[in-house]
């Protein structure tokens, strides 16, 4: 094959071959683009501490204590539940970051309708004992 059959090749096939190259080139892209997917050992933690939030938060309210004396007992629960899945003593920053999705978790539950309901149905009938 010399230069001008290659040539002609080439022009008649020139869709063709970029074609292939962009395939190749989006190919390598993707590859080096690629991300993990799935999760990651602290993603199943905090999983497995929101599934037990509700319980603690539960546990924290028959306690009768104050509100913020409830999150500590709750976030400490978290914190204790964390170590004892590792095995092990949490890090500064394995403790922060639980303690904030913790914290986060908590608000969200404690803002659900059914928990404000549950609180306005417990203020009325405390008012309505009240004046009788």
């Amino acid at each position: 094959m010399d230069i001008t059959e290659l040539k002609d090749f080439f022009i008649k096939n020139w869709q063709l071959i970029l074609s292939a190259v962009l395939f190749i080139v989006s190919f390598i892209v993707g590859l080096i683009t690629r991300r993990k997917k799935g999760y990651t050992f602290s993603d199943i933690l905090l999983g497995l501490i929101s599934e037990q939030l509700p319980q603690w938060i539960s546990a924290a309210e028959a306690t009768g204590n104050g509100g913020e004396q409830k999150k500590v007992q709750v976030l400490n629960d978290a914190l204790n539940y964390a170590a004892r899945t590792l095995g092990r003593k949490l890090s500064e920053e394995e403790t922060s970051i639980i303690i904030a999705n913790a914290s986060e978790q908590i608000e969200k539950i404690l803002g659900t309708p059914q928990k404000k309901v549950a609180e306005e149905a417990d203020v009325k009938s405390k008012k309505v004992s009240k004046y009788r």
